[in-house]
């Protein structure tokens, strides 16, 4: 049986203020009180694309706060070099829950790593026990060497349709294409010569860009700048 959130996002609803709402609380809130509290509700790709593009058929405009700023995500990337130095291997991966995230259940550490200019190594970390037991196999997708996507053709890739669901994917492209003019849509990550490097696998967050911006998704984004962080606890924040 294939995994999923313990408490899932049941509704996304958008008020008269154009605050979101997931599961009656305002989006930014609801991802904080992820981190502070027991919870295991944290917004996933999924999520924000539907909040998107509800908001987007409701407005005809990019003007609400879902929309106009980016967010880091449920998903994460990890990085597995290969032992024999020829076969490294990337994942997206989609937590089950927050103690099976690789980046928000050790945040500090993680954060940590980032302004230390290094990377979040796992250490003693079983990748196949991880994804077989942990995630299961609906929950993690290897990435090819190719990490573009054209947009308006979200709906025949496996990829897409694992970030955005079967049912929005194709739409969110055409929306992204249609509002940004982006044509190629990217994640940015690392490439196979800088993951065999390193010894050890390593995690990185996953952040989604505003959609004036294409959307694109970036591993590379730091996890203590406050103004550019939505949902990920820091100091300024009141600490971890």
């Amino acid at each position: 049986m294939p995994k999923t959130l313990l408490n899932p996002i049941k509704e996304i609803t958008v008020d008269s203020n154009d605050i979101y709402r997931v599961n009656g609380k305002s989006l930014d809130i609801h991802l904080l009180d992820a981190l502070f509290k027991p919870c295991h509700e944290v917004a996933g790709c999924r999520d924000i694309a539907k909040a998107r593009i509800q908001s987007y058929e409701a407005t005809k405009n990019l003007n609400s706060p879902i929309s106009k700023y980016g967010s880091h995500v449920l998903e994460e990337l990890l990085a597995v070099p290969s032992p024999n130095n020829n076969n490294s291997k990337l994942y997206i991966i989609r937590p089950t829950s927050l103690q099976s995230s690789l980046v928000l259940k050790n945040l500090k550490k993680a954060s940590e790593s980032v302004k230390k200019n290094s990377e979040h190594f796992l250490e003693n970390f079983n990748v196949e026990k991880y994804l077989r037991d942990e995630l299961g196999e609906d929950n993690y997708l290897e990435l090819g060497r190719s990490t573009k996507f054209f947009s308006k053709d979200f709906g025949k890739s496996k990829e897409m349709r694992f970030l955005f669901g079967d049912e929005n994917a194709q739409k969110y492209g055409e929306l992204i294409h249609k509002t940004s003019g982006t044509i190629d849509f990217s994640i940015s990550t690392v490439d196979q010569g800088y993951i065999m490097k390193h010894k050890k696998p390593f995690a990185r967050s996953l952040y989604i860009f505003p959609l004036s911006r294409g959307s694109h998704l970036t591993g590379y984004s730091s996890l203590d700048n406050p103004t550019s962080i939505r949902g990920i606890a820091n100091a300024k924040l009141g600490g971890y």
